[in-house]
């Protein structure tokens, strides 16, 4: 209770005075504009799954664009 009086003290958003306590209201903020997530689908996945496939398309994406100088392999 003490370090939450001292961190909101030290924020300012108490006004004290001999024993008299007042938290100070904050201007309310709109809630962030946030799209809503994608439906999952499927069954989770273990990370080293997830690597996996990460590492299977990385792969296939540069063996699929062109090297410099022009050549492909």
């Amino acid at each position: 209770m003490l370090s939450a009086r001292r961190a909101l003290l030290a924020a300012g958003l108490i006004a004290y005075e001999a024993q008299l306590y007042q938290v100070l209201s904050l201007q309310p903020t709109p809630a962030p504009a946030v799209a809503p997530s994608a439906p999952r689908a499927g069954e989770p996945l273990h990370l080293s799954e997830v690597l996996r496939q990460l590492f299977a398309a990385s792969a296939a994406a540069s063996e699929s664009s062109p090297r410099p100088g022009g050549t492909q392999s």
